[in-house]
């Protein structure tokens, strides 16, 4: 089937758009239940393997100087601990705190082992900036107030931080989380209609909040990257389909969800599950690529191909294209607001944390790679499904 009317949900024409990988390095929770870390925005929540190397770093004095610190080092402290953590487990911390920004890594002459780490908020010009501090040091200096950037917040611009207002856009955050919990099924379903207006209202309120946000443009913002759950929309084009692949709308058949995936590289995927007399038996998966317009605002995908209907590489898909305005990421990184498609509609993401998303997948016996197929062989059954036992 082709999907030219996926260009008419949410592609802005007069944009251009350069298709690139992104310059920055970077739970499933029923929709009615959901709601963002809004209680700590300014203190983001990282996942305990993060926070345990955090701490491990910050007892080496050469962290703080901003000195190299050994790969292996940092291995043997967390890992061959009392308490031990995976391989895996280290691996997926450290790529995560190198896509937050924590820290920055310089690859060794052979393996990861002789990879060097450093803290990513010291360089070679501390020194000088702490001899000659800035008009905010001077004017907190003079205040007595300290206002000193929040565990794990990922803040770009230091002087716009200080002024920015949290408490704000934990208000208008909230909003749009008492809004998100009255809908049915993420916007699409008739009975969520009535919700629009009110939706729009509150993601027009946090856009309006964070536009003086610390963040860089969404192009160089490394929280894009990941797993992103839709959980809220104002189309008309995507409710009147019921979803991307418009099979929503099949008779005995519902959108459960909608997750868009991000990587560091420029691909990017979409994975619809639809239910079928209520269970969440079918996945469709769409891939290809995203780029940014020059001012690195708007994201534009091009999905290339897609498994869809039941069938693998599905030779009848014609490809389809979305843009969207970013217009924010809160600071916990907890939601993603953008906009566009007729009439500026919005599009509220939850972001998933790491390995939630295969979870829940495998939890409904879903595929973890690519979308469901009537037929497969048992080599792209292992691949899609790792969880199983194949005899």
């Amino acid at each position: 089937m082709g999907m030219g009317v996926l260009d008419i949900l949410i592609v802005l024409p007069s944009v251009a758009v350069s298709l690139h990988a992104p310059t920055a390095s970077f739970r499933r929770i029923p929709t009615p239940t959901f709601a963002p870390r809004v209680d700590s925005l300014v203190a983001v929540q990282l996942p305990a393997d993060q926070h345990r190397l955090l701490d491990a770093l910050q007892t080496m004095p050469q962290w703080e100087s901003g000195a190299k610190v050994s790969v292996q080092q940092l291995y043997e402290q967390a890992c061959l601990a009392v308490d031990p953590m995976s391989d895996d487990a280290f691996d997926n911390a450290i790529e995560y705190l190198e896509a937050s920004g924590a820290l920055r890594i310089e690859e060794g002459l052979t393996d990861d082992d002789d990879d060097w780490i450093f803290n990513a908020k010291v360089d070679g010009d501390k020194v000088e900036r702490e001899a000659a501090p800035s008009a905010v040091d001077l004017e907190e200096a003079e205040s007595g107030v300290q206002n000193e950037v929040p565990m794990g917040v990922v803040v770009f611009d230091r002087e716009r931080h200080a002024l920015y207002d949290y408490e704000a856009e934990q208000s208008a955050a909230e909003a749009v989380v008492c809004i998100l919990a009255k809908l049915k099924r993420f916007g699409v379903e008739s009975a969520d209609t009535k919700e629009w207006p009110a939706l729009t209202a509150a993601c027009n309120r946090l856009a309006e909040v964070t536009a003086d946000s610390p963040a860089p443009p969404l192009r160089d913002d490394p929280r894009l990257f990941g797993d992103w759950e839709l959980v809220g929309t104002t189309s008309k084009e995507f409710s009147e389909r019921r979803g991307v692949s418009g099979l929503g709308n099949a008779p005995f058949t519902a959108p459960k969800a909608v997750f868009f995936r991000f990587l560091p590289t420029g691909v990017c995927l979409a994975k619809e599950v639809l239910e079928f007399f209520g269970n969440p038996v079918v996945l469709n998966e769409l891939r290809g690529r995203f780029g940014f317009s020059a001012d690195g605002i708007f994201m534009q995908e091009q999905y290339t191909e897609a498994d869809m209907g039941g069938q693998l590489t599905n030779p009848s898909f014609s490809g389809g294209s979305a843009t969207l305005r970013g217009l924010c990421i809160t600071a916990d990184g907890s939601m993603r607001i953008g906009s566009g498609g007729t009439g500026g509609a919005f599009f509220v993401f939850k972001k998933i944390l790491p390995g939630e998303l295969d979870a829940w997948l495998q939890s409904w016996n879903l595929p973890l790679c690519g979308g469901t197929a009537v037929v497969m062989s048992k080599e792209q059954q292992r691949v899609a499904y790792p969880y199983r036992e194949l005899i």
